[in-house]
């Protein structure tokens, strides 16, 4: 079966959590699959946001520049360059925080 994938962001957006729905599936799932949160996996239906693209793409049996068209260019590559996971902040490269042993000051 071919998807049809709007090309609209907002409409796109009721239209891939509608066909998770109908995979039985959502956002948070994916996002606990990957121990990321359901923000930052909602995020990616907005902003570009490569992991969470791929995921959500991969959920619907779909490549992230079918689901995403505007985040690619004609060749395929993206236009905007995948930024790296490490996080500043005190966060490691999965984005949380270490955690504090019993001792620690």
């Amino acid at each position: 079966m071919t998807l049809s994938v709007p090309t609209d962001p907002y409409v796109r957006t009721a239209w891939i959590v509608m066909q998770l729905r109908l995979r039985n599936t959502s956002l948070a799932e994916i996002a606990r699959a990957h121990g990321w949160s359901k923000s930052v996996v909602s995020q990616a239906l907005r902003s570009p946001l490569y992991l969470q693209e791929v995921a959500i793409a991969d959920a619907l049996d779909l490549t992230p520049e079918a689901l995403f068209p505007e985040r690619y260019d004609a060749a395929g590559h993206r236009r905007h360059p995948v930024k790296s996971t490490a996080r500043s902040g005190g966060r490691n490269v999965e984005g949380k925080r270490p955690r504090r042993h019993a001792g620690a000051a």
